[in-house]
């Protein structure tokens, strides 16, 4: 993959987060992906990953 592809790539996993079109996450995650908002609290999945994700942990990027 190249430079600009993976970037292209990042961008849209975040650009997916913010639009909060979470049902697209699946397409950036591996089945085994497990979300660590903090160390101690893993939350598996991509499901783990929309539930994480209200903590807004993720600042805005535009």
């Amino acid at each position: 993959m190249s430079v600009e592809a993976s970037k292209d790539l990042v961008l849209r996993f975040f650009e997916t987060i913010e639009e909060e079109n979470y049902d697209e996450l699946k397409d950036f995650c591996h089945q085994d992906f497990v979300f660590y908002p903090q160390l101690d609290t893993p939350y598996p999945g991509v499901e783990g990953l929309k539930k994480g994700l209200h903590i807004r942990l993720l600042p805005s990027f535009h």
